[in-house]
């Protein structure tokens, strides 16, 4: 195993770019974003913000708006999913889709997810039945 420090900054670049960096065995050096996947990771059936909030408390000291800041910013990169029920709040759990699908904007060279679920599900029964050859598929689509 490799030890490296690696600045705030950098750390959010590889969270962007889709890596999972375990920082360091002690969790109060870990980075908040890190803490949110771990607690997640370890609630498989997933957490509302308040409940994941406290649990972070207990570790590291952060406001609710962050937590919620974070989260939005996980979310945009696939990284966790917000589950939303009638009634109740809303639960995120950490995503384990393969499957990335982004929609490229030729005017504006904004790239940004697509929110076209009937879509996303089409590419999600495709990907199930080719997924013993492929290990995931990131789809771009263009805008005209």
């Amino acid at each position: 195993m490799y030890r490296f420090y690696l600045s705030e900054k950098a750390i959010n670049i590889l969270l962007e770019l889709g890596y999972f960096i375990l920082l360091n065995n002690e969790k109060q050096q870990q980075s908040i974003q890190q803490l949110i996947v771990d607690i997640l990771d370890e609630n498989l059936e997933g957490l509302a913000v308040d409940q994941l909030y406290i649990q972070l408390n207990l570790i590291k000291s952060c406001s609710l708006a962050s937590v919620y800041r974070i989260l939005s910013e996980m979310r945009r990169l696939g990284v966790v999913r917000k589950t939303e029920f009638a009634r109740q709040k809303a639960v995120y759990t950490i995503s384990k889709q393969k499957l990335k699908c982004s929609v490229s904007d030729a005017y504006s060279n904004e790239v940004l997810p697509c929110s076209n679920q009937e879509l996303i599900m089409d590419f999600e029964q495709l990907f199930d039945k080719y997924k013993n050859e492929f290990s995931g598929i990131d789809i771009v689509l263009y805008k005209k």
